[in-house]
């Protein structure tokens, strides 16, 4: 999959008749996870919720429907809501609506008193199968992008918990997220004739950056804006056996996930993960991204940029077994060398296929990666493998 662009959008597509400035209070949080198949989940807390008729997401692949998830009906328990929010809080939820009362209880006095202070206060949204559609855009450069979009259904939180609440956080998943989309991996030269060797790769995850987005997508409307955010939040968890060596813009720091039960449980949750993976939370490390209008209030946070490098040293029993190969084998092609060289009357046409076998043998121990990139990059091979599967798929048949 070729990039489209580097990135997802993220949008509000408000409700008609409204024109008051949204003021920059929202926040969203983003969480990238390498726990099996990646997959994102999304958070949004929206501060003017009842002036918002939509969230429109754009994603540069195609997503198809199964691959999104409400989040909301698994955030059902104090302890699930406080691993995300990382403060204490009060859940009240019931079962008969589509909505929960979340209460954060941000210091001693609020955790003694149960402090009612409204605004620490949301609602949790949990989204109907019919809250989430999913469309396709075909672009002037022909290549197709998803446009998900999140339904906000109309809500009465007054009539269920005799309280107006200003805030609504809404959180999903989206799975089998493409690698490409975000990550460049590079590797030594040498790395298939060695045992072990170093890979890096880079990670880039853009949120809402429009530099390099196709400007059909960037349309000038009254009623579609980029959210007025006051904090965008990126969280990146990968296995800890990757060495992050660079951080860029607004890197904040490294957690590991402390409280095991509480986020296997959470990762389990509409995943695609084995379960010896998910049960193994601990070997990985979450990183962090943040990024605030702490300066200028009155401005909105218009996007962030994850950038890290990141190492790993990686090994197995094919490279141990290759390398071994390729130093016996070419310790055979020395000798029969040194037998020619040192006595060239005695040297026979074994000992020169043997030389010739062993050298082409490990030049294709050592470049055949590269030769089969190679391939795949041509339409020729292409096209003679599709005939090939062709053939089978018809042998099969009869």
């Amino acid at each position: 999959m070729d990039k489209t662009f580097t990135g997802i959008l993220i949008r509000y597509h408000l409700k008609d008749g409204f024109t008051q400035p949204i003021k920059p209070l929202d926040e969203l949080h983003i969480n990238l996870w390498e726990i099996g198949k990646p997959f994102i989940d999304m958070g949004l807390m929206i501060s003017q919720w009842k002036e918002i008729d939509s969230i429109e997401i754009t994603i540069p692949w195609r997503l198809d429907d199964s691959n999104v998830y409400d989040l909301g009906t698994s955030l059902n328990s104090e302890q699930s809501i406080a691993a995300i929010f990382n403060e204490s809080v009060q859940y009240n939820g019931r079962a008969d609506t589509n909505i929960a009362l979340v209460h954060l209880l941000k210091n001693a006095e609020d955790i003694a008193n149960q402090s009612t202070a409204i605004q620490n206060k949301f609602l949790l949204l949990r989204l109907a199968p019919q809250d989430i559609t999913i469309s396709y855009t075909n672009l002037s450069t022909k290549d197709e992008i998803t446009n998900l979009k999140i339904k906000i259904p109309a809500l009465k939180p007054y009539e269920i918990y005799k309280e107006n609440i200003d805030r609504l956080y809404v959180r999903f998943r989206i799975i089998n997220i493409p690698r490409n989309f975000y990550q460049s991996i590079f590797c030594q030269p040498d790395s298939n004739i060695l045992s072990s060797y170093v890979s890096t790769r880079i990670v880039d995850f853009r949120i809402n950056v429009r530099r390099g987005i196709p400007k059909e997508l960037l349309i000038n409307s009254d009623k579609v804006i980029f959210p007025p955010l006051k904090k965008i939040h990126f969280f990146l968890t990968i296995n800890r056996n990757q060495e992050c060596i660079f951080q860029g813009q607004n890197f904040v720091g490294c957690r590991s996930l402390t409280d095991e039960e509480i986020w296997n449980y959470y990762v389990e949750s509409h995943s695609d993960s084995d379960k010896d993976v998910r049960d193994s939370v601990r070997n990985y490390l979450g990183y962090q991204w943040t990024k605030s209008n702490i300066q200028d209030e009155n401005y909105p946070v218009k996007d962030l940029v994850a950038l890290g490098r990141f190492s790993e040293t990686s090994s197995g029993i094919l490279h141990i077994c290759r390398f071994i190969f390729l130093g016996l084998g070419f310790g055979m092609a020395g000798n029969g060398l040194w037998e020619i060289l040192s006595d060239p009357h005695q040297a026979t046409n074994k000992d020169y296929w043997l030389i010739i076998g062993v050298i082409a043998l490990g030049m294709l121990a050592i470049f055949s990666p590269s030769i089969f990139a190679a391939l795949q990059r041509s339409s020729r091979y292409n096209a003679t493998l599709d005939k090939v599967i062709q053939i089978l798929t018809k042998l099969k048949s009869k």
